[in-house]
């Protein structure tokens, strides 16, 4: 099949008025769809295989900025609480089950 060397004039006309309505739509400050948009997101991810988002709306940049860092500072501390929680938790095994093993020891073999 041989390569397109130059488009039509209504080819041309056709790029420029797809390239505006791209442009119209990329820059709009209309209200978004919400629902339809998550629809669309959901079914995306549904598609791969991967688990729906959470969905998180802002009324404008300022607030989306906001709330993005706020959310990484909620995430970041979750994860550290997570991570200090495993590490507390098998820290703490280990030393009752080794003062437990041997209090037992102690016990049993005083009492045999």
């Amino acid at each position: 099949m041989g390569k397109i060397k130059k488009l039509t004039a209504e080819q041309e006309q056709a790029v420029v008025a797809y390239h505006a309505e791209c442009m119209a739509i990329g820059t709009s400050t209309e209200p978004a769809d919400r629902p339809k948009a998550e629809a669309a997101i959901s079914k995306m991810y549904q598609f791969i295989g991967k688990t729906q988002p959470a969905f998180v709306w802002c009324d404008s940049p300022a607030t989306c900025i906001l709330a993005r860092v706020v959310l990484q500072e909620w995430l970041k501390t979750a994860k550290e609480e997570t991570s200090l929680g495993t590490s507390l938790g098998t820290s703490l095994w280990t030393s009752l089950w080794a003062s437990l093993g041997t209090s037992l020891r102690t016990s049993l073999g005083t009492s045999l």
